[in-house]
């Protein structure tokens, strides 16, 4: 049971740092999306 955890945080760190990369190579694309989504109230952002 601990290996499977370790192995989904493993999974998990390595997606998170793939979407931070993404996040951050197309920052611009993302917050125009981000304030899109925002503004029309389909779903409301809490960024840390």
């Amino acid at each position: 049971m601990q290996e499977y955890r370790l192995a989904s945080t493993a999974a998990h760190r390595h997606f998170f740092m793939q979407l931070a990369s993404l996040q951050f190579r197309y920052k611009i694309f993302d917050i125009s999306v981000a304030s899109y989504v925002a503004n029309s109230g389909y779903i409301e952002f809490n960024y840390p």
